[in-house]
């Protein structure tokens, strides 16, 4: 049995069963510390029944530039996990998908419109994983080699429109018809 919980510092300390691995981004512990005390709510592990870290997702509320603030397509919050990693031996679990979850809870408890994120195209469990939650919207990228993909939106019970021209978002409660510029529509219910 597995069991969620928020991050502790202490458990900074904790982390090498999950950061030994070629997919997962390691960072310094100023980092860890940043997020951990400026959005604690949206970080939390993953442990087994021995109390030993598993895994763990660390996230962030972030806004658009104050410039968008009169746009009708301006959301004013929104999620974005930066890292979600599970230890191999504790992987195809379920464990990703409610730590996932629990990140966006956590989002919505703080009134984010959406939660984001970007993974490597080339981590195609990942993407699995993604799709199989049904957070699939579209993929692009600003990197030329394709490196990293936008992968999913996540938002409760309404119609997200995602504007491909200027990658914005609004909220609506109806479909609306494509336009010139093409919207990609999803509803989470």
């Amino acid at each position: 049995m597995a069991t969620i919980r928020r991050m502790t510092p202490v458990d900074l300390f904790s982390l090498n069963l999950t950061n030994l691995d070629a997919l997962t981004e390691n960072y310094d512990l100023h980092f860890y510390l940043s997020y951990l005390m400026k959005w604690p709510s949206l970080f939390n592990v993953v442990e087994d029944r021995d109390g030993q870290i598993i895994g763990y997702i660390m996230g962030k509320l972030e806004a658009q530039h104050s410039s968008m603030r009169h746009s009708e397509h301006y959301t004013p919050w929104h999620g974005h996990i930066t890292v979600l990693t599970i230890a191999p031996a504790w992987r195809r679990l379920g464990h990703a998908r409610r730590l996932t979850e629990s990140l966006e809870q956590a989002s919505d408890i703080n009134d984010a419109w959406f939660v984001d994120l970007y993974v490597r195209a080339g981590n195609t469990i990942a993407v699995g994983m993604y799709k199989g939650m049904g957070r699939v919207v579209n993929y692009y990228s600003d990197d030329p080699t394709g490196l990293y993909t936008l992968l999913y939106v996540y938002s409760y019970g309404v119609w997200l429109h995602f504007n491909i021209c200027d990658y914005s978002f609004s909220k609506t409660d109806k479909a609306s018809p494509l336009t010139a510029c093409p919207y990609i529509l999803i509803f989470q219910g």
